[in-house]
């Protein structure tokens, strides 16, 4: 998700029309645009082949790769199509680049498979937030956040970055943006807001414990991946992905904890990297030499990746890692790698993605980019976690609200005693989360349920009658986010990591 969402899913972007079919056309529309695209993706092929060379390699570095162009294709028929839909094509208006646009669509229909989701063209464009989201690098405040209701909730805010700075904290809640509600924002339309120029200003309100804050950022250039601190003399090492700094940033803040002998690498929701990054960011936890992976081609090929550090902290005797089913890629090499290689490394948490193969970018001639499937990948001792993911040595789930998708409610709707909604079971699960002992989360609105209501109300100093209402379950909801991201203590797979390591 960069700045300011993570996901493990890669994705497409696509350019809005501005104009819509009616649905009896939609269907139509639908058939000979397929057709449209066979034949655009057909005559398109010339030109995708001429690749003239390649810039560097993602997740695992690239392959030196012969390529032939096709033959015998009509490349006139490109322009005869360009020609009628700039010509003739209601929506043609709508594109300031039009020619460029079917170039692309046609280059994404091309490149994708059923059965090879990683495979795909990169638009110039793609390729520059793809490559920021990797190294966490671009103008903006320094946060990551998930749709929460109708607002956004802020999860993560970057250590040094413009919002810690300015006071954001993680659970914090979106309201607006520059004075635009977030209400029917998707999360492309808040990233578009954020970004910008920096030392330019920009205003959040913000729902924080149930009440409303103002806070004015100046946007800045946001470029670590990587936090570290302790707690109860535990090093904990947070990895939000492996960029290029990952290694330099990672032996800045280690170099502070050489006497401590314990370490928890938190890796859930880290979707990967570069793999000169992992067999760095290994070699600080393994003898020189160690291997991190080994990768096969098409061909069973094998090439052996070793440690790459100058720095060697041997002083962690003990180190956990953290996965959830975020964990993928590159992450799960390191994990791979730390559990075979280290003498004491345990996992905890839940299964990882399992993405055990290896993508190389390939430029093409006007910058845009082809990400190729061109290996898999095993650990050191030959074990592949493709499709099935690495399961965890302590399988801990983190609590439910979590993993709760907390819909929002309707301004004039209201629940009280004797009703059943998901609003109300919604609800008891975050009350229950903050600590108040309600009697039930099943959705029926009970006496219990309402006078926990009121309790919450009461000791948050907020106004109610103990009915759940717009403003009163949002206040809950920013209590809970405030501790479930903001609170440690609330983090049930962390604590149990802690209790586990100085047991």
């Amino acid at each position: 998700m960069r700045e300011e969402e993570k996901n493990t899913d890669q994705e497409i972007y696509r350019i809005k029309l501005k104009k819509q079919p009616l649905s009896s056309e939609r269907e139509e529309i639908k058939a000979k645009k397929a057709q449209r695209n066979r034949k655009l993706v057909t005559i398109i092929m010339v030109i995708v082949l001429v690749i003239i060379g390649f810039e560097f390699g993602l997740l695992f570095g690239i392959s030196n790769m012969s390529r032939k162009p096709s033959e015998g294709l009509d490349s006139d028929k490109l322009e005869e199509i360009a020609y009628y839909f700039e010509n003739y094509w209601l929506y043609a208006r709508d594109y300031e680049d039009l020619t460029g646009t079917l170039y692309d669509q046609a280059l994404y229909g091309m490149t994708t498979f059923a059965d090879d989701p990683y495979t795909t063209y990169a638009s110039i464009d793609d390729m520059e937030d793809y490559t920021s989201d990797i190294n966490v690098e671009f103008v903006g405040i320094g946060v990551t956040y998930r749709l929460a209701g109708s607002g956004f909730v802020i999860t993560q805010v970057y250590e040094g970055s413009p919002a810690q700075k300015a006071g954001l904290l993680p659970g914090d809640i979106i309201k607006s943006v520059d004075g635009q509600s977030t209400k029917d924002m998707v999360t492309t339309d808040l990233q578009d807001l954020v970004l910008g120029k920096e030392d330019t200003a920009i205003s959040f309100e913000v729902l924080r414990n149930g009440h409303i804050e103002d806070i004015n950022v100046t946007r800045g250039n946001v470029d670590s991946s990587v936090y570290v601190y302790n707690v109860d003399d535990v090093v904990v090492l947070e990895l939000y992905s492996f960029g290029l700094d990952t290694y330099d940033d990672c032996v800045k803040y280690l170099d502070n904890y050489k006497d401590y002998d314990k370490l928890i690498i938190d890796l859930r929701d880290n979707g990967g990297g570069y793999a000169s990054a992992v067999e760095e960011i290994a070699g600080l936890f393994l003898p020189d030499g160690s291997v991190v992976m080994r990768e096969f081609d098409k061909d069973e090929k094998e090439i052996v990746s070793y440690t790459n550090s100058d720095v060697y902290y041997d002083n962690f005797d003990e180190i956990i890692i953290l996965t959830n089913g975020n964990t993928a890629s590159a992450a799960e090499v390191l994990t791979m790698a730390l559990k075979e290689g280290h003498p004491n490394t345990h996992t905890l948490g839940e299964t990882t993605f399992g993405k055990g193969v290896v993508q190389s970018l390939l430029t093409l001639s006007d910058g845009s980019t082809l990400r190729l499937t061109s290996m898999y990948w095993t650990s050191p001792n030959k074990v592949s976690i493709h499709e099935t993911g690495i399961d965890p040595d302590y399988d801990i789930k983190r609590e439910d609200v979590y993993y709760e998708v907390f819909y929002p409610l309707d301004e004039d709707t209201t629940y009280d005693v004797d009703t059943v909604s998901e609003y109300a079971r919604l609800t008891q699960e975050a009350l229950a989360f903050i600590g108040y002992d309600i009697d039930r989360v099943d959705g029926y609105f009970s006496e219990d349920t309402k006078a926990c209501i009121n309790d919450f109300l009461n000791d948050h100093d907020l106004e109610g009658d103990g009915t759940l209402d717009k403003d009163t379950y949002e206040a809950i909801m920013s209590v809970m986010y405030a501790l479930a991201y903001g609170d440690n203590s609330h983090d049930n797979q962390f604590m149990e990591a802690l209790e586990i390591i100085n047991a």
